[in-house]
């Protein structure tokens, strides 16, 4: 899988993969767990968001069209 995206938060990272999902891409949110870590580990940069790399460019046009990405912007996982 090929992390496409990085949420500021879990909530953000969760309702991005689940209408990911609802649209059929296959997708995984890495870092979910760690969130009772929080305080030993770094506050930000623990979740990414996971897809199917044949799914890359459907997923990012979604994120762009929801506002969570500005079109055109470039990521480096």
């Amino acid at each position: 899988m090929d992390v496409i995206w990085r949420p500021l938060n879990l909530v953000e990272g969760q309702l991005a993969r689940n209408r990911l999902a609802a649209e059929g891409v296959r997708c995984h949110l890495a870092g979910e767990h760690l969130s009772g870590g929080l305080g030993g580990l770094p506050a930000f940069g623990l979740y990414a968001l996971m897809v199917d790399p044949r799914q890359s460019e459907q997923a990012l046009a979604l994120l762009a069209e929801w506002g969570l990405l500005e079109p055109g912007d470039e990521f480096e996982a």
